[in-house]
């Protein structure tokens, strides 16, 4: 697995390094002591000697730090592969870790709980905090108008709006918010729709367009401070939500795609690349993740909040079992035509660290209005 894996490598390193610091001296070989040219000289040579000494013990010490620290890591590791599902889970229970979930994804939970809290006691480990980068997620699943002849060319419109926010650090939901929206284009909805979504027609009529609900989620992202004073990411189940329903409703009213909807986790990915045991582990949908949590389904299905806290629960899950949540997918206007989505490409690691940046830059440049200014003509 992934953590036995980092584990190995760990602990080559460490050896290698503890082998290049033992360097016997060459036997038969005479030290000669040469000639004083400056009575400061001996002094300073000592000094520097004992610098270098001390500098090489320091190493050293750091270096089996390491070594011990990782092997110890490695020996959990080793152990907790050896136990069968009920005693992983009577684990859990003792160091009051939730036991929910396949042997695959109990014994990554342990691995990554028993992994964070031996790499903390030595100190080798940063805050929770610096290591998603993002001080919040915010979860969202869209329902749109839809037909029962399913087709790529139907003009979708996003008919109900909600998002459930995620404290990283804290790894709960702590607010959630919904609107409802009126749709232009298809202004009736079809009986499909209804019946599949519980949304019906008077609630739609008395609802507001999509561009006026779109700025009241801008205004509760301004309330919460975030983008401001906190940076966050969007989640959804799949490129849907973005690539299609937020990006026609966008289209249909002639404006630009948020810039905070540009990019965006695909946790069906991030759930598969984490719990996977082999090549032939798939995630088709929220139900599937769900299921290998041993979670239940919390309210009603394609209910747009349901479906979101319903992700939301899986996305504190993964950040308790040690997960690295990353932007992983993005929108690439105008696309290219063999992909399944045109208009949505992945996005690699180091595209995913920019884009971090640029977000807390953007957190630096809210408060300090001077340097966005400096940062613009820059560019």
């Amino acid at each position: 697995m992934a953590v036995d894996k980092e584990c190995r490598d760990a602990l080559k390193n460490a050896e290698r390094s503890d082998k290049k610091s033992y360097s016997p001296k060459k036997p038969g070989k005479i030290e000669t002591k040469k000639p004083e040219a400056d009575g400061d000289l001996p002094d300073t040579c000592e000094k520097m000697s004992e610098l270098i000494i001390k500098d090489e013990n320091e190493s050293s010490s750091c270096d089996n730090t390491q070594l011990s620290v990782y092997k110890r890591i490695s020996a959990k590791n080793h152990f907790l592969n050896m136990q069968d599902l009920a005693s992983l889970k009577k684990l859990c229970a003792e160091e009051n870790l939730t036991n929910t979930g396949k042997k695959a994804v109990v014994i990554k939970r342990l691995k990554e709980y028993f992994k964070t809290k031996i790499l903390r006691e030595a100190g080798l480990l940063p805050p929770p905090s610096s290591l998603s980068g993002y001080e919040y997620m915010i979860v969202i699943d869209f329902e749109a108008t839809c037909d029962r002849e399913k087709s790529t060319n139907y003009p979708h419109e996003i008919i109900e709006f909600p998002a459930v926010l995620v404290n990283v650090d804290r790894c709960e939901i702590v607010d959630s918010w919904r609107r409802y929206v009126r749709p232009t284009v298809n202004p009736v909805l079809s009986t499909f729709c209804t019946d599949l979504t519980g949304i019906t027609q008077e609630t739609v009529d008395k609802s507001e367009d999509f561009p006026t609900v779109l700025q009241h989620f801008q205004a509760w992202l301004t309330e919460k401070r975030l983008g401001i004073e906190h940076a966050f990411a969007i989640v959804t189940d799949g490129p849907f939500d973005i690539a299609r329903f937020l990006y026609l409703s966008c289209q249909h009213n002639q404006i630009e795609v948020p810039t905070w909807a540009t990019r965006w986790i695909n946790v069906k990915k991030c759930f598969v690349n984490f719990y996977r045991k082999d090549s032939r582990s798939r995630v088709n949908c929220l139900q599937d993740m769900l299921v290998r949590m041993n979670l239940k389904f919390e309210g009603t299905p394609h209910c747009g909040l349901d479906d979101a806290t319903n992700i939301a629960r899986v996305v504190t899950r993964l950040l308790k079992d040690g997960a690295k949540l990353r932007v992983n997918e993005r929108l690439d206007l105008p696309g290219q035509k063999d992909r399944r989505f045109y208009n949505v490409a992945p996005v690699p690691r180091e595209e995913a660290t920019a884009w971090l940046k640029k977000c807390q830059q953007n957190l630096a440049n809210a408060e300090d209005p001077s340097q966005s200014t400096e940062s613009n003509n820059n560019s």
